[in-house]
């Protein structure tokens, strides 16, 4: 196997899943039903707009553990079909933040 073409594709391997490009009508519950066939979903967090709560699109799933996400990007090849409307959407490893804001 070789993981630095999986990593070039999807990012280093995390037990953080970023979904991106969702719909408005996708929420948390839609996230977890089509990932925990993966692994253990410990919790999804969508981005909202801090003003006006509107969706902004990408959502963040934490699996218990490296090898549940491991196994949704593997066996999904980086897409999964989420929400009433069956779309698929991009999924890839979270990449850490690194630095920050500093005071």
């Amino acid at each position: 196997r070789d993981y630095r073409a999986e990593e070039a594709d999807f990012g280093a391997p995390c037990s953080t899943l970023v979904v991106r490009g969702l719909a408005e009508s996708v929420n948390e519950d839609d996230i977890a039903t089509s990932l925990s066939y993966f692994g253990s979903v410990s919790s999804i967090r969508i981005s909202r707009d801090r003003d006006t709560g509107a969706h902004r699109g990408t959502a963040f799933a934490d699996f218990s553990s490296t090898e549940g996400a491991q196994n949704a990007i593997e066996s999904l090849g980086g897409y999964v079909t989420v929400g009433p409307d069956d779309r698929e959407y991009r999924l890839e490893y979270s990449r850490e933040v690194r630095g920050g804001a500093g005071g």
